[in-house]
């Protein structure tokens, strides 16, 4: 309880008794109910949490033609086992009226590796590219400023066809790299006539800052078993700052590929450097 103290005090030289009113200062919390405004142990824990809307950023992986979302998970379970700074677990699952639906939740102060799933993955690659771009609205609106990409197989032509439209980077993340595994851009038209390349067409509308690393297979034939070094190759038309790396031996063939360790050993170090 709150008091206030009265001391009589003698003043010898006056002559007169001089009553002095001293009055403590009590802090109101000492003396009444607990201030709304302090935190509990509990509330002072929560405080010390990472903020979320620190601007994080993100991978984004795609699969090929008939792929699903066991295609690339794997590879997105074993790069954010071997990377500190990277964290798995959202899913986007685009359906064929372009709708999505996303599963996970981002992590922030990471480097979220996003799993894109066609639910038709037999769509054509200009159609998902399309598709694509309602994602990638999504993942500005989580705060994500910055993606990279990787991708297997027709994968990286619906990346192409996304990155030919121009997306407008106020409403979208804007894209650093480029990983292109096994991917034919020589098929997106007519391979032995390049004039009729539709990608090669509208290849001045890509972002000419764009790092691109093409990874293709060779099982001993100039192809991965699918996809003709030629076709894989004719990338270097495309990006303006391109660089390859030729894999061989028995996980070269093109669905073994996304399950090799030097794959995983050469994207890491082209996403972390």
């Amino acid at each position: 309880m709150c008091q206030l103290k009265m001391k009589k005090i003698y003043n010898r030289r006056n002559g007169f008794f001089v009553t002095l009113l001293l009055v403590v200062v009590v802090i109101l919390s000492a003396c009444g109910p607990r201030s709304s405004d302090q935190s509990t142990a509990g509330e002072k824990a929560s405080a010390k949490q990472p903020s979320t809307d620190e601007p994080m950023s993100a991978v984004v992986f795609i699969h090929g033609y008939n792929g699903s979302e066991n295609s690339m998970a794997p590879m997105i379970k074993r790069l954010a086992k071997k990377e500190k700074s990277f964290a798995s677990g959202v899913t986007f699952t685009i359906e064929p009226n372009g709708s999505y639906e996303k599963k996970g939740e981002f992590v922030a102060h990471k480097k979220n590796l996003v799993n894109v799933v066609y639910a038709d993955s037999q769509t054509e690659a200009a159609t998902e590219g399309e598709q694509l771009a309602t994602v990638m609205s999504a993942l500005r609106e989580a705060g994500i400023k910055t993606v990279d990409f990787v991708a297997h197989s027709m994968g990286g032509t619906t990346i192409t066809y996304y990155l030919e439209s121009q997306p407008d980077e106020t409403k979208v993340p804007k894209v650093e790299k480029f990983v292109a595994i096994g991917t034919p851009f020589a098929w997106a038209g007519t391979a032995a006539a390049s004039e009729n390349n539709v990608l090669e067409q509208n290849k001045v509308d890509l972002p000419t800052n764009l790092s691109v690393y093409g990874i293709i297979g060779n099982v001993g034939d100039e192809s991965d078993g699918t996809v003709p070094y030629a076709d894989a190759h004719f990338a270097k038309r495309l990006f303006a700052n391109y660089q390859e790396a030729i894999i061989t031996g028995d996980k070269a063939a093109h669905s073994k590929l996304r399950n090799n360790d030097k794959v995983d050993e050469i994207i890491l170090r082209f996403l972390t450097n």
